[in-house]
This record gives structure tokens, sequence and C-alpha cells, in this order.
């Protein structure tokens, strides 16, 4: 189990840094010919939206997950209160590139909204992934990581799509670690607990799609949009589900908002086959690597305590 925790949390970081360098670049001939196929972390120093970033770390999303995952370390648990402060905090004085989820959040809670309505009507699927933090902690426990996984996207993410999104992820992420294969699990849940909705006819897109990785992810569109991100990490993951490595790369050279898309692939399929299915280079390359491993020693600690009792 542990294994596949690991996998999960370090496979949607390392999504997020193998895509820093090329993030945003929508013209995938363009992103071939100038960088080739991505397989490492790359300097994003000519990169318009994280020129403050170095390689190896990550972007404004990565960042947010190590965020709360800070939290949930300090707070001995999820604690909205401590994260919208911290978050709040971290924020405003933010180097790296600020979204409009991100932007408008702060405007309310300047304007003295409560943090249960703070939320922008961003319909991005990267406040969905964020929710990984809360996996790591909470993964085996469905009714907390339900709870507390919509409380934390809802407070940057209110749109409707996305908090369906964290739903499913949710309740796919519990399956998987209970060694359920994620195609499989994907299909019956878009057939019982989400049928009749948004989820279930992305996933029927994206499950009846018989084309190369470009073409789908463009029939798709490759924008961060909720709509247009989720089948296109479906259709990753059913088509490259044994094949982590391979997936997490297509995933980065689809273009777009390949930050995202690579995270929760790298999420989904690193709680499948664990951490060590993931490059051993993609770990040991991470800017904040002892960071991350002291935070996840003590979210071990935490969750082996609620287990516990």
């Amino acid at each position: 189990m542990e294994d596949r925790l690991k996998g999960m949390l370090m496979g949607a970081l390392a999504g997020d840094a193998l895509a820093l360098g090329v993030h945003w670049i929508y013209d995938v001939d363009y992103l071939r010919s100038n960088y080739g196929e991505v397989r490492d972390f790359l300097s994003p120093s000519k990169n318009p939206y994280h020129s403050t970033k170095k390689k190896g770390e990550f972007t404004h999303y990565g960042d947010q997950i190590l965020l709360l995952m800070e939290s949930l370390a300090e707070s001995n648990g999820f604690d909205l209160n401590h994260f919208v402060n911290k978050w709040q905090a971290f924020m405003q004085d933010y180097s790296g590139y600020k979204d409009q989820a991100s932007l408008i959040t702060l405007q309310n809670l300047q304007r003295g909204s409560p943090p249960d309505t703070a939320g922008s009507p961003s319909n991005d699927l990267a406040g969905a992934v964020r929710s990984v933090a809360i996996a790591y902690v909470y993964g085996e426990d469905l009714d907390s990581f339900l709870k507390f996984s919509t409380i934390q996207t809802k407070f940057t993410h209110a749109d409707p799509d996305v908090l369906l999104a964290t739903r499913f992820f949710a309740l796919l992420i519990n399956r998987i670690l209970k060694e359920k294969t994620p195609t499989e699990s994907i299909l019956e849940l878009s057939q019982s607990s989400f049928k009749d909705t948004n989820i279930a006819r992305w996933v029927d897109m994206a499950l009846t799609t018989n084309a190369s990785t470009m073409e789908a992810i463009l029939r798709f569109g490759q924008s961060c949009h909720t709509p247009e991100a989720f089948p296109g990490v479906i259709y990753l993951i059913k088509e490259f589900e044994l094949h982590l490595e391979r997936a997490m790369i297509e995933a980065v050279m689809a273009g777009g908002d390949n930050a995202t898309r690579a995270s929760a692939v790298g999420m989904i399929l690193g709680a499948y086959h664990g951490e060590g299915k993931i490059p051993k280079e993609w770990i040991t390359g991470l800017a904040n690597l002892d960071r991350i491993k002291s935070l996840m020693a003590r979210l071990d600690e935490i969750r082996l305590m609620r287990q516990r009792h």
C-alpha cells in the first residue's frame, strides 16, 4: 500500500515537473521540432509563464500540491482554515505564475468572503488534481477522502464539473489502492455512480476513441478546462495503462496544459504501479526532493496514527 501511495503522489509531482519546461505550448509540431521528445526535466527559462522557475521545480499547480502537503503535516490532517491562511500568504507573494483561479480566489478573500464561498468559477481540472495530497493521508478512508478533497477543490475551483471530477478521482483512487485496475474501474464508475453525468459522457468519448495521442487530445481539446482535459486523461490511462512512463511522456508531448494532464495521469498510474515504476531520474531530479520526502514521512505518521484510532 505504501508503495502505491508514494507512486500516486510522486507520479503527480513528477508529471508536473516534466511538463514545466514546455507548459502551455499548443503547437505540437513546434514542441517536437524545438524540444524533441521530452523524457526528462527541462529548464523553463524560455517559458514566458514559468521563467522564474528552475529545472526540476513545479508549475503553480505542483507548488499548491506541496503547499497542501505542508498544511496537512502542520495540522495533523486536513484543516480548511489552516490551508486557506497558508495558501493566501503564499499566493500573495508568489513569484511564479498566478492563474485566474488563484487571482479571483485571492480577490474574494480580500473582500471578506469566507473560505467555503471564496472559490473562483474556474473549471480548470488542476483544482481536482491537487487533491492528491488529501489522497496520501485519506485515500483508504473513502468518506473522509470524498469530504476533504471536495472542500479543498471548492476553495479555489467552485465549478460543478471540477467538483464532479474531484469526486470521480477520489472514488477511482480508492479503488486502485485496493488493487483494482484503472480502466476497468473507470468504466464501472462511469456506468454506476456517474451514470447520466458529464463524467460518463467524457469517459465514453475517451474509451471509444481510436486515434493517436496527438489526434485524440486535439479532438478533445488541449486546454486546462475540465471538459477538454478530463477525457484526455482518461484516454491516456486507457491507452497506456501498463506503461506509466510512456503515458506521461505522451501527456506532455500533446501540448497545451500538459502539466495538469501529466500530473493527473501520473497520479492515477502511479497509484496503480507504485513508486518503483516511475523513472528514478524523475524522482531524484526534483528540486524539492528533500522537502518532499520530509513531508511524506510526516504524512505517513499521520496516516498510520489515524488507522490505529
